[in-house]
């Protein structure tokens, strides 16, 4: 429209974009990391796993923690029953396969056996994307959000972290925009002081290439009515 800019429109997304921008990566992934949706400790051992957590990469799998009967020491199993790490309580385990997580003995009593799976992140995260349900009116301002599940708190939490990591990414994205709007413009103003500069020197250049050169002829046709005087003057310099 008439009412643009040099750079275009202000608009950041059309309405659509912004759904499809709540359900991205950039937003599931950090929710699915900060709320631990890739880890599913086994039913009744939520305690033990309060603070687990997984670093940049870790190795996805199905575990097994077993506690040896007189307590104290562990030993950290895969899959296949392989032993992965052996070691004392209260140290970390499986900080080789990227896990961060130090339980204390008292969160695995003697004679567990605790299973749990890791799943990949961005597992995490595309389901969690299947979950939400995301509405918005056709060029409309606002977004709904929708989520269901058996724990009112955590379907709380979750949406309520989905809200605030696409707000975090929307004003990065739009400061970002801003920052290139200003460089845009920044390099705009350049390109134009600079071809004033040679548009100045050309006509300097001009000036001074012609400044020995007759006016325009046309001004002695003009004088030759002012008297003789005039005319025998321009006849002269033409």
């Amino acid at each position: 429209g008439g009412s643009r800019g040099p750079v275009g429109s202000n608009q950041l997304f059309e309405s659509f974009a912004w759904v499809n921008l709540l359900k991205s990566y950039v937003v599931l992934d950090e929710v699915a990391r900060d709320l631990r949706f890739y880890l599913r400790p086994a039913p009744g051992h939520g305690a033990a796993f309060a603070s687990f957590t997984v670093g940049p990469d870790f190795r996805p799998g199905v575990y097994r923690v077993v506690v040896a009967l007189t307590g104290g020491t562990f030993s950290l199993k895969g899959s296949n029953g392989e032993d992965l790490q052996h070691g004392r309580l209260g140290d970390s385990i499986g900080q080789a396969l990227g896990f961060r997580w130090a339980p204390s003995p008292e969160t695995l009593p003697p004679g567990s056996d605790v299973a749990f799976t890791v799943r990949p992140l961005r597992d995490a995260a595309k389901g969690l994307g299947e979950a939400l349900t995301v509405t918005m009116e056709q060029d409309g301002s606002f977004l709904r959000l929708a989520l269901t599940g058996e724990d009112p708190v955590r379907v709380a939490n979750t949406v309520n972290a989905v809200a605030r990591q696409y707000v975090t990414v929307a004003t990065e994205l739009k400061r970002v925009k801003l920052s290139e709007v200003a460089r845009l413009l920044s390099e705009q103003l350049g390109a134009a002081d600079a071809s004033l500069h040679r548009a100045e020197r050309a006509f300097e250049t001009f000036r001074v290439r012609t400044i020995t050169l007759p006016p325009d002829p046309g001004a002695a046709a003009a004088a030759q009515g002012r008297g003789p005087a005039y005319g025998d003057f321009f006849a002269l310099k033409l």
